[in-house]
C-alpha cells in the first residue's frame, strides 16, 4: 500500500468534519496548532511553515508528493 505519513499533521474528526487536519509543532513546551485543512497534504504544509518559522535551520520538514 501507498500510506504516507507527514510529521505532526492530525485528524481531528470530532471538531470538524469538513476540515478534519491541522498541524502542530512544540516550542519551550507549548504546542502551537495550525488552522483545520481539507487535506492531509494541507496540514503537511502548514506544520513545514510552523516548523521553519519556530526551529529555523533546525526544521525537521514533510516531503510532500505533489
Amino acid at each position: 500500500d501507498n500510506l504516507e505519513v507527514y510529521m505532526l499533521s492530525w485528524l481531528n474528526k470530532l471538531f470538524s468534519k469538513d476540515k478534519p487536519w491541522y498541524a502542530v509543532v512544540k516550542i519551550c513546551n507549548k504546542s502551537i496548532f495550525s488552522p483545520f485543512f481539507h487535506t492531509k497534504e494541507e496540514a503537511a504544509k502548514a506544520n513545514n511553515n510552523l516548523a521553519i518559522k519556530y526551529h529555523k535551520e533546525f526544521a525537521a520538514l514533510n516531503q510532500i508528493k505533489a
